[in-house]
């Protein structure tokens, strides 16, 4: 039997990183959300079978190259796959994105964009050029938004965006 992601966060994190990872899973679950695991320590978050976002665990338990002191939690998007579309423009979605965003969100995004550099192991490889809350930037990596380890307020931004997409596949559905 599968351990549930909640008994692996106990299992890999601790003090403020397992609060967090725990408070996250708790946000999904109160709003409906799926916690799909096809395995490798990552998981796919699901609305209505519509992708949300990824959770990731970078932990010597699941990948012994990797160091005690790069032991993370990633929580991503993918471009490809229309993850939080909202938040990037190219979609007539400003004042959608708007009602949910703040300049303080629209910075912790911007912090947690991914840029494409020579050690970029995404197959983007130079990335693209996207307007993302209204700022422009170059080289955006397929992994756009990327969130860390993320402390309590980036966290609420990661809900933000989640919320957002949420409403997203909503109006897809009602259509």
């Amino acid at each position: 039997m599968k351990k549930k992601i909640e008994d692996i966060i106990n299992d890999v994190f601790t003090g403020d990183l397992q609060k967090n990872a725990l408070d996250l899973i708790s946000y999904l679950r109160a709003n409906d959300l799926s916690i799909e695991d096809p395995g490798d320590h990552q998981w796919d978050v699901r609305y209505q079978d519509e992708i949300v976002c990824f959770i990731h665990f970078v932990v010597p338990e699941y990948l012994p190259k990797v160091t005690e002191s790069e032991r993370c939690l990633l929580i991503y998007s993918a471009l490809e796959q229309g993850t939080w579309i909202n938040w990037t423009d190219g979609e007539k979605n400003g004042d959608f994105v708007d009602s949910f965003v703040d300049e303080r969100i629209k910075e912790i995004a911007w912090a947690n964009l991914r840029i494409c550099d020579e050690d970029c192991a995404a197959k983007c490889k130079s990335g693209r050029c996207k307007r993302v809350l209204g700022k422009e930037f170059n080289n955006v990596c397929i992994s756009a938004l990327m969130f860390v380890s993320p402390d309590g307020e980036t966290l609420e931004c990661v809900k933000r965006m989640i919320d957002a997409r949420l409403n997203d596949i909503r109006k897809i559905i009602r259509t």
